[in-house]
């Protein structure tokens, strides 16, 4: 766990990077779609009436193998699951509903809303890891006290899990709102 994290969110589109134009900002993941591309945005033209975006003259405008990111500071918590023989799970499907179903626990117990809290999946290599995360910025603590009722979490996910009817999951269990696409 760490208060005051940073979570780092980045698209690298398809493998190579975007490429992107610094004067309009237009950006494409194919670089040729950049070359004499009109302007992203309304306003004044750049050339003549023409809607050519200037940096289609300009040689340092236009960069290409540009990743796109951001950074939220956060509270963090990150975990590991283990399977009833004690090997790390890798399954992503797997580790998305243990995350759903822990987070939602983790904002019952604290009476919050569902909301307050979001989760990703990291892989390392040859294994992966859930972590939770504030959704304020800067955080509000509420992961941080993951810690503290991660036995009682799991044992009441584990419970709400098992004692659901469904084949693989419903919205009694698993489906909300944050989860509808990822029905697997």
């Amino acid at each position: 766990s760490n208060d005051k994290a940073e979570i780092l969110y980045y698209n690298p589109g398809n493998g190579n990077g975007f490429s992107v134009c610094l004067t309009c900002g237009k950006a494409s993941t194919n670089p040729g779609d950049l070359i004499n591309h009109h302007r992203l945005r309304g306003g004044k033209d750049d050339d003549q009436n023409s809607g050519m975006c200037s940096g289609n003259t300009n040689q340092y405008a236009i960069r290409d193998n540009v990743l796109l990111v951001g950074r939220l500071q956060t509270d963090f918590f990150e975990f590991r699951c283990k399977n009833e023989t004690g090997k790390l799970i890798n399954d992503k499907a797997t580790l998305y509903s243990l995350a759903q179903t822990i987070s939602k626990n983790l904002a019952l117990k604290l009476g919050i809303e569902e909301q307050e809290i979001d989760f990703g999946i990291k892989a390392y290599g040859d294994y992966c890891s859930v972590f939770l995360f504030d959704t304020a910025k800067g955080g509000a603590g509420y992961v941080s006290k993951c810690a503290f009722y991660l036995e009682e979490i799991c044992k009441d996910s584990y419970r709400q899990l098992n004692n659901c009817d469904c084949v693989s999951a419903c919205t009694k269990c698993l489906i909300d709102r944050r989860t509808q696409y990822n029905i697997e």
